[in-house]
């Protein structure tokens, strides 16, 4: 038995390397030498083998080599973790911030249930099988709906191909799609599958809700007895699906039995980092007294272009200038020659973010349920008299001319166009559609403001007109 040597200098261990290898000993069995006499924690075997290669391509110093002055990029928490068999990051990386909007607590109850958020995946292709919903919840989702499945005797057999880009995707290809039209029917895994899927997620995933989706012919024992089955399982809930228009009716299920709205499918799994944090933030800015009457959109972003500040070319030059050709190349020679003579460190030019403190307590997702039913209602509810015209930022305007093309041909050409520099101006024709800031690629370039003036409709025709006039005199012009 061999005494153990503890805490060895490492220019001591570097020799017995040293020595070993000049006698041909393999880097292993260095390794396990060293580890005999000087414990588990003397040097792992990969340090070993980096020093044996060391020694074989000609070093003969066993001690440090002085530094440079640059940073290393190995430290005394690397060497401790590499010491005691932790798995260390081939990439450093730091360390997840928290903040105040991450402390936000989103859980809400429902029917008795409690949602760890409101965020669930809908029966759809996202539940086809258990590892993907076992993949929703490591993602963070709170709940999910099984895929739909059925008793053995009614189990399907999917048609291919079956899911294609929907309608309104128009020429945009890849993940972000805006819909899907498909003729897929429901699970084709056995109800067996479905019921062991269940109970190991439920085990596994106890904070989390899962809804069994069922469907049955229209026969009052199969929904009974499915349903028994799917809540000795394990689910939380069930979801009695009777919509599936497509096949499903043929077979006397789904839409045989009643009607009611489809899911809504996803694409992407890792949305829910945004989804959450969205909501964590809607709900914690309820707490800032500076955004008591804000009303749940963007606040107006500082004006710029390409990120820098828009810059007062009105007041050196008494003049606006386009973005465009010789214009353009005029007003970056006027901005390179303020700059040539500007502190640019100056702090009057660092815009400043107002920080502040919550002064109440953050709401939770029960307090804001319902919050949007006052403004949805009829037509009729709404005012005619509060009227809006279009704005547009001459600074902001890139002079691509789009407002005045959409305004022109879809619209109540209210936007005339410069000839020569390509700048908009909206006239008092305006109805404040909003088809103009619709289409301008530029973030608040055109706003809608309240209109100064009494609105009046272009009838075209007085409303009193009398019909044997309007067939005898011409038009007039619009």
């Amino acid at each position: 038995m061999f005494k153990t040597i503890a805490d060895p200098a490492d220019c001591e261990v570097r020799s017995v390397i040293q020595f070993l290898n000049s006698k041909k000993v393999k880097p292993a069995e260095i390794h396990r030498q060293l580890v005999e006499i000087y414990g588990g924690n003397v040097m792992t075997d990969g340090m070993v083998r980096k020093w044996v290669r060391q020694f074989n391509d000609g070093r003969t110093n066993v001690h440090d080599e002085a530094r440079s002055g640059r940073p290393s990029v190995v430290n005394d928490g690397l060497v401790a973790k590499s010491s005691h068999n932790v798995k260390v990051p081939e990439t450093p990386s730091l360390p997840p911030f928290i903040t105040p909007v991450d402390l936000v607590d989103l859980s809400v109850e429902l029917c008795g249930l409690k949602f760890k958020n409101p965020f669930g995946l809908a029966s759809a292709t996202p539940t086809t099988s258990s590892p993907m919903i076992r993949r929703a919840f490591e993602a963070g989702w709170g709940f999910a709906l099984t895929k739909t499945f059925s008793l053995e005797k009614d189990i399907v057999t999917n048609v291919s191909p079956r899911i294609v880009r929907g309608t309104t995707s128009g020429h945009v290809y890849g993940p972000g799609q805006g819909s899907f039209l498909n003729i897929e029917l429901i699970s084709e895994k056995t109800l067996a599958y479905w019921l062991r899927s269940i109970t190991e997620l439920k085990k596994d995933f106890p904070d989390h809700i899962i809804i069994a989706s069922i469907m049955c012919a229209f026969d009052e024992q199969d929904w009974t007895n499915l349903a028994k089955l799917a809540e000795e399982a394990g689910a939380d809930a069930l979801e009695l699906n009777l919509s599936c228009p497509q096949g499903m009716g043929e077979r006397g299920m789904g839409l045989a039995c009643g009607q009611v709205c489809s899911a809504v499918q996803n694409q992407d799994l890792t949305v829910i980092d945004d989804y959450i944090m969205g909501l964590k933030a809607l709900l914690y800015f309820q707490t800032l007294p500076h955004m008591e009457d804000w009303n749940g959109q963007s606040p107006p972003v500082i004006k710029q272009q390409k990120g820098k500040p828009i810059i007062d070319i009105e007041g050196i030059v008494h003049k606006k200038l386009p973005n465009f050709g010789a214009f353009l190349s005029q007003k970056q020679a006027i901005i390179s020659e303020l700059k040539a003579h500007q502190d640019l460190l100056s702090d009057s030019l660092v815009y400043k973010r107002a920080i502040s403190e919550p002064q109440k307590s953050v709401p939770r997702v029960k307090d804001v349920i319902g919050k949007a039913l006052d403004y949805v209602g009829s037509f009729s509810r709404l005012d005619t008299a509060q009227q809006m015209v279009a704005l547009i930022d001459e600074d902001t305007c890139i002079n691509c001319g789009k407002c005045y093309m959409a305004c022109n041909d879809s619209g109540y050409q209210a936007i005339t166009f410069d000839p020569v520099t390509h700048f908009p101006k909206v006239t008092d024709e305006c109805t404040g559609c909003t088809l103009c800031a619709s289409v301008c690629p530029i973030i608040d370039c055109i706003r809608m403001v309240a209109r100064q003036t009494p609105y009046e409709p272009k009838r075209g025709l007085p409303p009193s007109t009398p019909i044997q006039q309007v067939k005898r005199e011409p038009m007039p012009a619009q």
